[in-house]
């Protein structure tokens, strides 16, 4: 088969459940031949792919700074046939420091003032900060709305937030892109646009005080809900604008598609996050939901642990209350919590009128007899639907296997004993 090539951008932005399912792709019974590129920030170089076990020849390569002759060599070529190009191109190239955007921004910043550039070293966020104030207020408000945006946003959302006709928008969007402030993207017959770099979104959204921010936040959430924008996108923005209700509608929505994913891991910060936003009002459902997410994500000790606090609250609800304690104690049992989980165990053992044997002795007796009873019981069964079954009977049946299951490598013996008794009463 030919290889593939994959090349993944800003890889410090990936999620870990995206970077395990690569990893699990790639470890396959039938792997493909692929050469994978990935770019991170510094820091992510070398952390962003081993710690996740991406399997095969992984070699982190530190492309770093120009070196101050390259530097100055691009800083000439920058500024073409400006007025004492090469003390400029020297001086831009100190700088900077080798680093290529802020080369870029400092040429642009000095031929645009037409004047050589201070001897003081200056950022890039100031240098960008300067180029943005130049611009006209109209120019600036559609800039600082894309950088709000966060990734592409369509033209149409875009104008709706802006308050400006298509028209008109491009016009301003035409001075953006020769600026290379922003890049225009067009598939399907949509436009979209975007900051042409994120140091640029960065910045120039940092710099907005904290009312202008939620405004362009809140024009952003309005225009992309109407166009039926993804929940966790929405999230983003109702967030931005301090709207509590919008956003955790759109927090529990969010957290639904990626557990219908299977991003456990995403679904469960997500519940968490939905859990902080409805303070101690939360429902039954949105805890339950959270712990579910947190087992399914391996998590399991903080899955017994959030599923015991639900039950704590489920009093009203005493079938449920035992379902959410028994699945609270099969999370702490899987965890190798194993005294906690025993102990939750007992309580819904006890409020289903099931001892658990406290001694050896018992213990082989009861397992011996309820081995010889399936033993003359047989095999046989008559099916039966599960809705038929009473709440006490069904969390009976599951309490015992859950028991069988959970201490089948810890307590051979009680594990092996609720096993026929979760066999005995699933065929009865």
């Amino acid at each position: 088969r030919a290889p593939l090539l994959l090349f993944i951008d800003d890889l410090h932005w990936t999620d870990q459940d995206s970077l395990e399912l690569l990893g699990d792709l790639l470890r396959g019974a039938d792997p493909p031949r692929l050469l994978l590129i990935a770019t991170t920030r510094p820091l992510g170089a070398a952390a962003g792919l081993r710690p996740f076990g991406l399997p095969g020849d992984v070699r982190p390569l530190d492309v770093g700074r120009l070196t101050p002759e390259d530097a100055e060599a691009y800083a000439r070529a920058l500024l073409g046939g400006a007025p004492r190009s090469g003390e400029l191109a020297a001086t831009l190239a100190r700088e900077s420091g080798g680093h290529p955007l802020l080369l870029d921004e400092l040429v642009r910043q000095a031929l645009a003032e037409a004047s050589r550039a201070s001897s003081n070293a200056v950022g890039l966020d100031e240098v960008l900060a300067r180029r943005v104030r130049r611009l006209e207020d109209s120019t600036r408000h559609v800039l600082e709305t894309i950088a709000l945006a966060g990734t592409a946003v369509d033209t149409g959302a875009l104008a709706e937030a802006t308050d400006l006709d298509l028209a008109a928008l491009e016009r301003e969007l035409n001075i953006l892109r020769a600026g290379r402030f922003t890049r225009t993207a067009r598939a399907a017959g949509a436009t979209s646009v975007e900051c042409y770099h994120d140091r640029i979104r960065e910045s120039t959204a940092g710099r907005l005080t904290a009312e202008r921010a939620r405004e362009g936040h809140r024009r952003l959430g309005v225009a992309l809900e109407r166009r039926g924008a993804e929940a966790d996108r929405l999230l983003a923005h109702w967030l931005g604008a301090g709207d509590t209700p919008r956003a955790l509608r759109a927090c529990v929505e969010a957290a639904t598609q990626a557990e219908r994913a299977l991003a456990f891991e995403r679904a469960a910060r997500l519940y968490g996050q939905a859990l902080e936003l409805s303070g101690g009002e939360a429902p039954l459902e949105l805890r339950e939901a959270h712990a579910v997410a947190l087992f399914n994500g391996g998590r399991c000790e903080e899955a017994g642990r959030a599923f015991a606090q639900t039950a704590d609250r489920a009093a009203h609800d005493p079938a449920r209350q035992l379902e959410l304690r028994r699945r609270g104690a099969e999370a702490l049992l899987m965890s190798g919590h194993v005294s906690e989980g025993v102990a939750e165990l007992r309580r819904v053992l006890a409020a289903v009128s099931i001892r658990y044997p406290e001694s050896v002795a018992v213990t082989v007796l009861a397992f011996l007899f309820y081995r010889f009873v399936v033993w003359a019981r047989g095999l046989s069964f008559r099916e039966r639907d599960g809705a038929t079954l009473g709440d006490e009977e069904r969390i009976r049946l599951d309490a015992c296997w859950t028991v069988a299951r959970s201490l089948s490598t810890v307590d051979t013996l009680r594990g092996g004993m609720f096993q026929a008794r979760a066999l005995l009463g699933a065929l009865r």
